[in-house]
């Protein structure tokens, strides 16, 4: 299916183009000077997130083996999540060859 050019609004064909709008920021305290990301949610709503100048961040990490146990090193809470995302995978994995099972 072709999409013809310029027949959303705003497009670059668009006579009537949108406007550029300012929206004042509720909360002084934050920084956007470093610029934004918006994330756009499935409800037509959006979340902006300020970013910060990361580049000159610097943080120190212990040095593992390669071979380590990550059970022994992550916290309960990383663990936790780690555990529930593997168990959701696996469980999507038994419905998707389910079909392919039966054959």
């Amino acid at each position: 299916m072709a999409v013809e050019r310029g027949i959303l609004p705003g497009g670059p064909d668009d006579p009537y183009p949108l406007p550029d709008v300012e929206v004042p920021i509720e909360d002084p305290a934050m920084d956007f000077s470093g610029g934004a990301e918006v994330s756009l949610d499935d409800e037509g709503g959006a979340s902006v997130q300020a970013l910060g100048d990361e580049e000159g961040v610097e943080v120190e990490a212990e040095v593992y083996e390669h071979t380590a146990n990550l059970a022994e090193i992550l916290d309960k809470k990383a663990l936790t999540s780690v555990a529930a995302e593997l168990l959701e995978d696996y469980k999507e994995d038994l419905l998707s060859r389910a079909p392919w099972e039966e054959v």
